[in-house]
C-alpha cells in the first residue's frame, strides 16, 4: 500500500537521487530516505547523508518480486528515486524493464525529472526487451511543476515511445499552460513550423499534443515547508484538460482538502 493517491502500490528496486529543479527543494523521498537510513536499511546507507541526497544509487532487486503481486494494479516504480538518473547503468534499467515485461498482469508507472535521459534510453530498452514496441502495461511520465519545466520536459516525453504518457504538475508551483492546442512531433517532441518539425523536418510525423498527453496529475505541495498553490492555477489546468478531453487527476485541492476529481486514462493498445 502507498499514500500516493494516483497509484495502488510502489516498488523501489533502485533508491537515491539528486536535486535538479524547484520541485526537488522539499523532496519527501529525501526525508523518508534519511529515516530509512537511520533504521539501518542497507540500500539507503550511501544515498543520503546529513545534507540530503548524495547522488549515489542503492539497489534492492528483491523489490522486483512485488511486481507480480495482485492483478490489475497500478504500481509506481521508484518513488524513492529516478530510474533515469545519470548514475544508473543501462544494465540496471534493463533489469527493471525485463521485470515489467514479464509481469503483464499489472500496470507500471515511471515518473522522471530527467526526460532527456528517458528519450535516449527507452528506445534501447524496447529493442532489447519488447521487439522495439512500446510496452502496453507501462506508463511514462514527467514532472512539470512550473512553466519552465513543462516547456522543457514535455517535448522529450512526447518523443518517447509509450503506451500512456502522463504529466505530473505536482507540486504545482505556478500557473502552467500545457499548450494542448499546439502541434508537436511524436518522433522527437519538436514543435511544428510550416507543417514540419523544427528538429527532424518530418512533415508526416506532426500530431497534436492532445494525442501525446494521455493523463495529467496535479496537486499542491504538502509537508512542513509547503509552498503556496493558488486555486485558480488548478482550475485553469483542469479547464485545459477538459477542453481537450485529457483525463485529469487532482490529488488535493489548493486548500489541502481531499479532491473527488480522480479520472484515469483509457489504456491504448499499441502494436
Amino acid at each position: 500500500m502507498t499514500k500516493i493517491e494516483w497509484t495502488d502500490d510502489t516498488v523501489n528496486p533502485i533508491v537515491g537521487c539528486s536535486k535538479v529543479s524547484p520541485a526537488c527543494d522539499n523532496c519527501y523521498a529525501e526525508r523518508m530516505a534519511k529515516r530509512l537510513r537511520g533504521m539501518g536499511l542497507p540500500q539507503y546507507q550511501s544515498v543520503v547523508d546529513a545534507n540530503g541526497w548524495t547522488g549515489q544509487i542503492g539497489f534492492d532487486w528483491n523489490q522486483l518480486k512485488k511486481l507480480n503481486q495482485g492483478y490489475g494494479k497500478k504500481i509506481f516504480i521508484s518513488s524513492m528515486g529516478d530510474l533515469f538518473h545519470d548514475s544508473l547503468a543501462i544494465s540496471d534499467i534493463e533489469t527493471v524493464f525485463h521485470a515489467i515485461v514479464a509481469n503483464s498482469q499489472n500496470t507500471y508507472q515511471i515518473l522522471t525529472k530527467r526526460p532527456e535521459n528517458m528519450l535516449k534510453i527507452v528506445p534501447i530498452m524496447l529493442e532489447r526487451v519488447n521487439n522495439g514496441k512500446p510496452i502496453e502495461n507501462l506508463w511514462l511520465g514527467v514532472t512539470a511543476e512550473n512553466q519552465t519545466t513543462a516547456d522543457y520536459r514535455i517535448p522529450f516525453l512526447l518523443g518517447t515511445p509509450a503506451a500512456i504518457r502522463f504529466v505530473s504538475v505536482e507540486p504545482m508551483l505556478s500557473e502552467v499552460d500545457l499548450h494542448l492546442n499546439r502541434r508537436y512531433c511524436p518522433r522527437c517532441g519538436g514543435e511544428e513550423y510550416n507543417n514540419k518539425c523544427l528538429f527532424c523536418r518530418e512533415a508526416h510525423y506532426i500530431t497534436s499534443r492532445t494525442a501525446g498527453i494521455d493523463w495529467v496529475i496535479a496537486g499542491p505541495e504538502t509537508g512542513p515547508h509547503k509552498r503556496k498553490c493558488e486555486e485558480d492555477w488548478i482550475e485553469d489546468l483542469q479547464s485545459q484538460c477538459a477542453e481537450f478531453k485529457v483525463p485529469f487527476f487532482l490529488k488535493k485541492n489548493a486548500d489541502g482538502t481531499p479532491s473527488n476529481i480522480h479520472r484515469f486514462p483509457e489504456v491504448k493498445h499499441v502494436g
